[in-house]
């Protein structure tokens, strides 16, 4: 997924002048033509210090997401509840289990829950997947809630597709989820009893934490916005300029997008989504298996 950060964007009466203005400059003396050039390379050179600030502020997070997701692979609490919770829903698909074992249960849930408020509130849910694909826990009880993932339109998601044929992979990257209805990523850590794999944790990412730290305008001027891209060139965080919610909506040249993978970092004038000339400066960074 490609990370950019562009600024400058002009109507196209307002560019054709500045062309104007740029040759006339140019024409006038080689010493304007330079200062021009110059002013060009410290546009650059500020959008390279925005770009990297953002950069350190979305890394900085998923390493902390990260590291909360997998410290739920030795948390006991929530170790002792799957496995608990796992065989209470086996009994109860064969037969009504018992009053006291089922307060016991709700006991267990509440518990459950005040330890995700005060240790995992950065995911949006945890859902609690058997080996099977059921899901047979989640902290919010939407619409997956005693489902199967590898069944009906939850088997078509990539989250169902990674735990099917990678089960030890640990980031699904943004897609729409239709359950929470919105864009979210997963961070899987299997569970594993006896050596064997049980089943996994799954861990919900929104998207809204993440576009949260791309809506502070802080030296973009007017005309100035950041944004994450996908390798898919689907925006990933909320177009300044859109009345309309941009992420995994808008699609950006494949042209202009797939260059910048290509190239990594650097700068580039483009037309941008909106057919304005822009300067832009971009950087790729590796989230997991996926580069954004």
């Amino acid at each position: 997924m490609a990370f950019q950060r562009k600024e400058i964007l002009f109507p196209e009466a307002r560019m054709r002048y500045l062309i104007l203005l740029f040759v006339t400059i140019m024409t006038c003396s080689p010493v304007c033509a330079a200062h021009a050039g110059a002013i060009k390379e410290e546009t650059f050179q500020r959008l390279d210090n925005i770009r990297e600030e953002k950069k350190k502020q979305l890394l900085e997070y998923l390493e902390r997401i990260s590291k909360n997701a997998g410290a739920i692979a030795t948390d006991e609490l929530m170790l002792e509840f799957f496995h608990i919770k796992r065989k209470y829903y086996r009994l109860k698909k064969s037969s009504p289990p018992p009053a006291e074992l089922k307060r016991l249960i709700s006991d267990l849930k509440n518990g459950v829950r005040r330890h995700y408020i005060q240790n995992y509130l950065s995911f949006y849910d945890i859902l609690f997947v058997d080996k099977d694909g059921d899901i047979f826990h989640t902290i919010r009880r939407q619409g997956d809630y005693h489902k199967n993932i590898f069944e009906g339109k939850l088997a078509k998601t990539t989250l169902a597709q990674q735990l099917r044929h990678y089960p030890n992979k640990t980031f699904v990257d943004y897609e729409y989820y239709s359950v929470s209805d919105e864009p979210s990523a997963f961070l899987v850590e299997p569970v594993m009893k006896d050596g064997r794999l049980a089943g996994w944790f799954v861990l919900q990412c929104s998207i809204n934490k993440i576009n949260n730290m791309f809506t502070e305008e802080t030296g973009l001027g007017a005309t100035g916005e950041v944004f994450l891209v996908n390798r898919q060139q689907y925006m990933l965080t909320e177009s300044r300029f859109s009345k309309e919610s941009s992420i995994l909506n808008l699609h950006m040249s494949h042209k202009n997008i797939d260059a910048k993978f290509k190239e990594r970092s650097g700068h580039k004038i483009v037309t941008d989504y909106r057919g304005f000339r822009a300067l832009t400066s971009f950087a790729v960074c590796h989230i997991g298996s996926s580069e954004w």
